[in-house]
């Protein structure tokens, strides 16, 4: 049932990462109603806190993990990550920091891939051709910093020029068809409680430290994740740090599905009046959900 929590709450916040509203609920009898992308949230952490207690009150057995999970993936880590993800987007940042102090950050939990299961990203940029990444992690010159080992390690070289723009390949998890691709990165968890800080009027020192432990880290990340950085030097003010955090997030969690949330969060430039760093603020509807159902909501401006 924990496991069914966690996977229910997955789908929950992707919801609210793309539509403005969505459903809570599937009917076979009425159509259903769709709710804000903050009771949406809500709904995603209410399974992951029910998840949490059913773990909590009753651990996970060898039997289910060999059967069910398998052993690369850390049912209760997985629970405890997605919940600070998910408070920190609703802004429930003393929460946020309480899980993302709970995740063991040398436990590594993945989704593993094979031949007959492949490698979703592999498969869409490599195979589909669908589309190819974009330079510098997506962030202008001016917040992309030289030096960082996490640009090698996600993408490669640059190869052609195409219309004036450099072609990259993508690395790191996403360049083979059996690449396993983490369920969250530790990282992330210090990301998140550096940004709740922030938010929470908390301490800036303790912020900063947080963002150091990301950019000044040369090893010790279970995923082999390292910025490899020299320490933050820039101002050291709410606004400057949120910044900082998200540089950081932008590169550290690449292609983690989190960047069009954070680009909305952190208030980066966006349409109509700039397509740049984002060209759209969220999806449409499908059309699909609007012949079957009256109550799907106008589409967003862009």
């Amino acid at each position: 049932m924990a496991h069914a929590h966690l996977f229910n709450a997955m789908a929950l916040g992707n919801l609210a990462i793309a539509f403005e509203q969505a459903n809570l609920e599937t009917s076979r009898t009425d159509r259903v109603t769709f709710n804000s992308r903050a009771e949406v949230l809500a709904a995603a952490i209410a399974h992951l806190n029910e998840g949490i207690a059913l773990i909590e009150a009753t651990p996970i057995s060898q039997e289910f993990t060999t059967q069910v999970t398998g052993p690369a993936f850390n049912l209760r880590n997985t629970l405890y990550a997605y919940n600070a993800r998910y408070n920190l987007y609703a802004g429930n940042y003393e929460a946020a920091i309480s899980n993302a102090d709970k995740v063991d950050l040398t436990v590594r939990s993945e989704f593993v891939y094979s031949t007959l299961s492949p490698n979703p990203i592999y498969n869409t940029v490599f195979v589909l051709a669908y589309f190819r990444p974009r330079d510098q992690f997506g962030l202008p010159d001016a917040l992309f910093e030289e030096g960082d080992d996490r640009y090698p390690f996600y993408m490669t070289e640059p190869g052609a020029d195409v219309l004036g723009d450099r072609v990259m390949t993508l690395a790191g998890f996403f360049n083979t068809q059996t690449s396993s691709i983490p369920v969250y990165l530790p990282d992330e968890m210090k990301l998140i409680k550096a940004e709740a800080l922030l938010r929470n009027n908390g301490s800036l020192d303790e912020a900063l430290a947080l963002i150091n432990q990301v950019r000044t880290q040369t090893s010790g990340d279970p995923f082999n994740v390292h910025a490899g950085l020299p320490a933050y030097s820039g101002p050291v003010t709410r606004e400057a740090l949120l910044l900082e955090v998200y540089k950081q997030r932008s590169a550290e969690l690449y292609l983690s599905g989190q960047k069009w949330e954070d680009s909305r969060r952190f208030d980066r430039p966006g349409p109509p009046d700039n397509l740049a760093e984002r060209n759209r603020n969220f999806y449409p509807y499908p059309d699909q959900e609007r012949r079957n159902n009256p109550n799907t909501p106008n589409d967003p401006a862009i």
